[in-house]
């Protein structure tokens, strides 16, 4: 706060520094001090994966669930309480409606906009991590399942930027992750068995021929 006091600011190296005042500065020099130095800090990172083999739907089923597994892993120097963990489940497909998400078999708290609260809060010291396990649950109506329906169920797309349309895809966020987006997505396959047909119709409802 006084510009006579010749004060000068070394950083030493090792999370400190040394503040020093020429020897004429004045006795009431203030000091407003700011710590820029980082210390030691919690990193957090996440990601999911699935074991899931493709999913075998038959003309008389009525549900589906599919398994996740989530790890939160603490990278950094520090103990530190986790950021939320949100799931997100991708575009239900033709015949599907999303039916709710379980965290280690309890409901998950849904946030709107079909992203479901994993967790918040948890506390992870240094080298520790925790896995949240995930099922998420859908209605089927094997019936209600297109041509093309079928067609993007039996496979995913595993590029840089997924297509969440194809096979049944499943995301999840946590703010400031360390290790980036690249691993937090996994996708599995279904395949429709059974005695299904496709009906060919007019705009107006009416069957047609072939």
């Amino acid at each position: 706060a006084n510009p006579d006091s010749g004060a000068t600011i070394v950083d030493n190296g090792d999370s400190t520094a040394t503040l020093t005042f020429a020897d004429n500065a004045p006795a009431d020099v203030k000091i407003y001090a700011v710590n820029t130095f980082p210390g030691n800090i919690p990193v957090f990172a996440v990601e999911k994966r699935t074991s899931e083999d493709r999913a075998i739907i038959s003309g008389g089923d009525t549900e589906l669930h599919r398994q996740y597994t989530v790890t939160a892993r603490n990278t950094g120097s520090a103990g530190g309480d986790l950021p939320e963990i949100i799931d997100h489940p991708g575009v239900p497909p033709e015949g599907f409606r999303l039916n709710g998400v379980d965290v280690d078999e309890q409901p998950a708290v849904a946030l709107g906009g079909g992203a479901y609260r994993l967790g918040s809060g948890d506390h992870l010291d240094p080298g520790q991590e925790k896995q949240y396990r995930v099922t998420v649950h859908y209605a089927v109506d094997p019936n209600a399942i297109t041509a093309s329906g079928r067609d993007a169920l039996g496979s995913c797309d595993d590029g840089n930027d997924p297509d969440p349309t194809r096979g049944l895809y499943n995301k999840v966020t946590m703010e400031d992750d360390a290790d980036g987006p690249e691993n937090n997505d996994a996708c599995t396959t279904a395949e429709l068995r059974g005695s299904l047909s496709w009906d060919k119709g007019d705009a107006e409802g009416n069957l047609l021929a072939g």
